[in-house]
């Protein structure tokens, strides 16, 4: 019995490199939420930076406007 509480020989070589394939296919994944999280939040700070002219306790309404149209994603299909 191994350390790991199996005595079965280790995986054939197209398993193990499926499960390389995956766990790097998820680290990509996770690297690329990450970089769009980034992204999104120093897009957020750059648009309030130039939208709020005049920090206070509001907004005025032309400054909601003019930061919902910078920060809101625009998706074109």
């Amino acid at each position: 019995m191994s350390f790991f509480g199996s005595s079965a020989s280790a995986a054939p070589p197209q398993e193990m490199a499926a499960r390389k394939e995956a766990f790097i296919q998820s680290i990509r994944g996770e690297m690329a939420l990450a970089n769009a999280q980034e992204l999104m939040s120093k897009v957020g700070e750059k648009c309030f930076q130039k939208c709020v002219t005049k920090p206070g306790t509001s907004l005025s309404s032309s400054e909601e406007v003019r930061f919902t149209h910078v920060s809101t994603p625009q998706i074109l299909f």
